[in-house]
C-alpha cells in the first residue's frame, strides 16, 4: 500500500496493525482479520488492487470485510488508485455492498491510470 499511510495513522495517534498477506496466492485470511479486531478497533485501510502484489479481492473476501466491519462498526478506507489496472476478473468496490457506503471513504487517482504519478492528482469519496 501507499508508503504514507503508516505516517498518517501514526500522526493521527492511531496503531497500525497490519495483516500480512503471504504468498504463494497473496490473499487474506479474514480468521486472521478477525483475530487482529480489538475493542479498539476504528478504521480498516484495505487496498485492492493490492500493491504491490497485484492481488484483486474477491466479491467473497470483500463481503467477508463488509461483514466484519459491520459487525464491529468500523469505517473502510479503500485504497483503490489501481482499480483500472486489473487485468483478469474485475475490481469490486467495497463501498458497493449492503451496509457498506455509510462507512466506506474512498481513495483513487488519475495518476496510475493516465501513467502520471508525479503529479499527484486524486480524489476522497464518501457518504456527506
Amino acid at each position: 500500500y501507499y508508503d504514507s499511510y503508516a505516517a498518517c495513522i501514526a500522526m493521527a495517534g492511531a496503531k497500525r496493525v497490519p495483516l500480512t498477506l503471504r504468498a504463494p496466492d497473496f490473499r487474506p485470511d479474514l480468521d486472521e482479520l478477525r483475530a487482529l479486531i480489538t475493542p479498539r478497533t476504528r478504521l480498516l485501510l484495505l487496498n485492492t488492487p493490492h500493491n504491490p502484489t497485484g492481488t484483486v479481492l474477491t466479491p467473497d473476501e470483500l463481503a467477508g470485510i463488509a461483514a466484519l466491519a459491520v459487525e464491529h462498526d468500523l469505517l473502510v478506507v479503500t485504497d483503490e488508485v489501481y482499480e483500472h489496472l486489473v487485468f483478469a476478473g474485475a475490481h469490486h468496490p467495497i463501498a458497493a455492498l449492503p451496509g457498506m457506503r455509510g462507512r466506506t471513504v474512498s481513495i483513487s487517482s488519475s495518476g496510475k491510470t493516465f501513467s502520471y504519478t508525479g503529479w499527484k492528482i486524486g480524489w476522497v469519496t464518501g457518504d456527506a
